[in-house]
């Protein structure tokens, strides 16, 4: 696992692995450093409201917002920047634990540019993935890779709501090639990278 911060207590540590006690329900597929993708839509982004939910979220569960970095974030960072992933395996074993691609969208993020958001759910309800964004997924190699496993409030104003999980893994830099890589696969209620066979 890659901790970077020096600022992550082993209590800290403790509480954002609690993560992994529950199946994600939604797993978001972000895709930076390719500019817009064909067939998503665009959506505004208001970071300031963002980061305040997520300051909320991080205090309603006792958590230190900022313990990772400067932004602050609600989850546990298993994977950071890991180079020379693939994910081409990812969509079956998605679709074989249940879950189906319900949609996407497109954002401007400032000093981040274009970020496509492909959003998969257990037992949602299925919309169709454009070829170029399947292609995008199944043939590239990504420079980067980051796998975020978050617990979220079913309704934020309402903690008896429940927790659910929502995973975000973090692909840049897409390039078609055939030059050595690994592979990121779901295991259990968690990630791995493994050699590309």
């Amino acid at each position: 696992m890659a901790i970077t911060s020096t600022e992550i207590t082993i209590e800290e540590l403790h509480k954002r692995q609690a993560v992994f006690a529950k199946k994600p329900e939604v797993i978001l597929l972000k895709i930076f450093a390719m500019g817009p993708l064909e067939g998503l839509e665009r959506k505004d982004f208001n970071e300031t409201a963002t980061d305040a939910k997520h300051a909320s979220e991080a205090e309603k569960r006792g958590l230190k917002f900022q313990a990772y970095r400067v932004k602050g974030d609600t989850g546990l960072c298993l994977f950071k920047k890991e180079p020379e992933v693939r994910v081409s395996r990812l969509l079956r074993q998605l679709a074989n634990r249940g879950y189906v691609y319900t949609g996407g969208h497109w954002q401007e993020r400032p000093g981040r540019g274009s970020v496509n958001t492909l959003e998969f759910r257990l037992g949602g309800e299925e919309a169709e993935m454009s070829q170029a964004v399947r292609q995008i997924l199944e043939k590239r190699r990504f420079n980067h890779c980051t796998v975020w496993c978050n617990l979220k409030y079913g309704d934020p104003q309402d903690q008896s709501a429940g927790q659910f999980r929502l995973d975000t893994i973090n692909l840049a830099k897409g390039l078609v090639t055939s030059e050595p890589s690994r592979q990121l696969v779901i295991e259990g209620n968690t990630y791995r990278l493994e050699a590309d066979k």
